[in-house]
């Protein structure tokens, strides 16, 4: 059985009010964060659920140092942000490792989403973090030499698509792709596709999610 860390990360910043979603994480986390440690206690998963920020720039960069924090803890990091929902807590991470890889991950209609995706404990996707990481002066400030189609908030994102183009260390060989279903189902958005049994509805971009979530509370399987 693999030694799984489950990551999540909330706080109530300036950077949530420039999205204009009309909400504050505050509103919606206790929702899909207590799922989330409900559905890790069940699979005997460690989870970690952050609160501050660690980074002045964008929050997303934050995700990226506190998978380094306990990258090495573990055989593998599952990093789901705070507005994604577990629906079905019968699902088992450990149904989708492939130890070929290192990082699984989704695409959505604009590409690449690091929403939800997986990272394994090894040399390579620590060196791979470090280097993320290391360019998060460059992308906030808008020097990209790559810029994917995301909105401009996305920086780690855009980050993570330009060393997977730009095949960074032979990082092509290193991902993996699969179904965005999977882990990264959307609801209340242009790319509709959550199905009852889905893991994880994910409403990135979305406003009044907390309202929208609890619409969706009746039909979490437990």
């Amino acid at each position: 059985m693999s030694n799984i860390g489950f990551l999540t990360y909330n706080d109530d910043s300036i950077y949530e009010k420039t999205q204009q979603l009309n909400e504050k994480r505050s509103e919606y986390a206790p929702i899909t964060v207590n799922g989330k440690r409900e559905y890790c206690e069940r699979h005997n998963y460690t989870f970690y659920n952050y609160t501050s920020m660690e980074e002045k720039w964008s929050p997303e960069w934050s995700k990226i140092i506190y998978c380094l924090k306990h990258l090495k803890q573990h055989d593998w990091i599952f990093w789901s942000d705070v507005d994604a929902m577990i629906t079905n807590y019968n699902f088992k991470i450990e149904s989708i490792l492939d130890e070929t890889v290192d990082i699984i991950v989704s695409n959505d209609i604009g590409g690449m989403n690091t929403g939800s995706f997986l990272i394994k404990n090894s040399e390579w996707s620590y060196n791979f973090l470090q280097k993320l990481y290391s360019l998060r002066d460059q992308y906030e400030k808008g020097d990209r030499s790559f810029r994917s189609n995301q909105a401009n908030q996305f920086t780690d994102q855009d980050a993570m698509v330009n060393l997977f183009m730009s095949n960074w260390d032979n990082s092509r060989v290193h991902f993996k792709f699969i179904d965005k279903r999977i882990f990264n189902s959307y609801a209340m958005t242009k790319a509709d596709d959550w199905q009852y049994g889905d893991f994880i509805l994910h409403m990135p971009a979305v406003m009044w999610r907390k309202e929208k979530f609890e619409k969706y509370i009746p039909y979490i399987i437990k």
